[in-house]
């Protein structure tokens, strides 16, 4: 389920929000919620961002209409970068034996596993990082 982005008055003021489960999105509807459509996401620029709305970067104007404030490219791509970094370190750290002075392994195949592991190293300097997908495949190693 997408995030569903809802416009809620508290004692402090109105606020905004997203939710993204049916049963939080019932439950605040039911008390008073009201929900943005999908016209007035695209009008206040939140397409795209919807799991980014909070208090912190969405203010409820006093006529109702919404000021957000996207995330900045780094925000946007930390946890992006964060997701990439931790598979590809899991992938690096799956190898480490491999590169140990006295592990039995032929010439060939320890060639093979400097390529891929430098491979992995290189990626982040790819086009698309930390996009990886499937037109930029995660490497393996061919025995």
């Amino acid at each position: 389920m997408a995030n569903r982005i809802f416009v809620y008055d508290t004692v402090e003021g109105k606020i905004t929000f997203n939710i993204d489960n049916d049963q939080d999105c019932e439950e605040i509807l039911r008390k008073g919620a009201r929900e943005l459509s999908l016209e007035e996401i695209k009008k206040y620029g939140m397409e795209g961002y919807e799991n980014w709305v909070s208090p912190l970067n969405t203010k409820v104007n006093e006529d109702g209409s919404v000021t957000f404030t996207p995330p900045s490219k780094e925000e946007f791509e930390k946890p992006y970068i964060d997701m990439f970094n931790i598979k590809r370190n899991n992938l690096l750290s799956s190898t480490d034996y491999l590169i140990l002075p006295d592990y039995p392994i032929s010439e060939d195949k320890l060639e093979k596993v400097k390529k891929y592991r430098q491979y992995l190293r290189d990626m982040t300097e790819m086009e698309g990082y930390p996009w990886i997908n499937k037109e930029t495949p995660w490497p393996k190693i061919n025995w």
